[in-house]
C-alpha cells in the first residue's frame, strides 16, 4: 500500500472545481477532467470509438450525430467556461473518421481567468435566481 500512497501525487489529476460548474453537458465535465490529465502533452490522440467507450456515448453510433450533440457541444463549453482551450482535427482511414487528435493548450493571463470567472458568476447567480422564483411561486400557491 505503501508505493500507492506516495506516488499519488503523480498519479492524479487536479483542476479547479469552479471551472466545471457552469458546464451543462456531462460529456464536457468528463472531457474537461481528460484533457487537464493531458495538458502536460499539449496534444491526445484518440480512435473515435475508444473516445465513445469512455466517455460511455456508444449509442450515438452515427459520427455527424456525435460530433454535434458531443464533442462540439463538450468543447464550446470547455472553451468558453475553462482555462484551458482545445482544438480538434479528424483523421480519416479510407473514407471514414477513425481517429481524432485534441490539441490542448493553457489559457494565459489574468484578464482571461477573471473574464471566464465572471462568465461562470452570471451564469450560477442566473440559475439561483430561477431556483428562487420557483420556490416563491410554489410558496404562494
Amino acid at each position: 500500500m505503501k508505493p500507492y500512497l506516495l506516488n499519488l501525487q503523480e498519479r492524479f489529476t487536479q483542476y479547479e472545481l469552479l471551472y466545471t460548474l457552469a458546464m451543462k453537458s456531462q460529456y464536457s465535465i468528463r472531457l474537461y477532467e481528460i484533457f487537464k490529465s493531458y495538458e502536460y502533452l499539449h496534444t491526445k490522440m484518440y480512435e473515435i470509438n475508444e473516445l465513445k467507450k469512455i466517455l460511455m456515448c456508444e449509442h450515438y453510433t452515427r459520427f455527424p450525430d456525435f460530433k454535434r450533440k458531443v464533442l462540439n457541444i463538450a468543447l464550446r463549453e470547455i472553451n468558453e467556461f475553462s482555462d484551458i482551450m482545445v482544438e480538434y482535427k479528424l483523421l480519416k482511414e479510407s473514407k471514414r473518421f477513425a481517429k481524432i487528435e485534441f490539441n490542448i493548450t493553457m489559457k494565459k493571463g489574468m484578464n482571461e481567468k477573471m473574464t471566464i470567472w465572471g462568465k461562470i458568476d452570471d451564469i450560477i447567480n442566473t440559475e439561483n435566481v430561477k431556483t428562487n422564483k420557483k420556490t416563491r411561486k410554489s410558496e404562494i400557491i
